[in-house]
């Protein structure tokens, strides 16, 4: 659970600094993390796994969705491109 509240976290990196716009690259990766690490707890053969970590509530899908959705309406297209993929 600490493990998706880091990546839930991440999508909240609006951080700038000399570089640019360095929240959107930390977006960009949770979004393939989060995507990558929810895949794993879904399809993983022991299904105690995905009900130790909620994944067999409709909550947990909500949560997941809605952050997608969030960055589906950013201004910077990569950002939204990299939250239709993954959804």
């Amino acid at each position: 659970m600490k493990i998706l509240e880091v990546f839930y976290n991440c999508f909240d990196d609006y951080a700038v600094d000399r570089r640019g716009d360095v929240g959107s690259w930390v977006r960009d990766v949770a979004m393939v993390s989060l995507n990558t690490y929810v895949g794993c707890i879904v399809n993983c053969e022991d299904t105690s796994v995905a009900e130790s970590m909620g994944a067999v509530q409709a909550a947990f899908y909500e949560r997941f969705v809605a952050h997608y959705l969030q960055q589906l309406n950013e201004k910077i297209d990569r950002i939204r491109e990299q939250a239709g993929k993954s959804l």
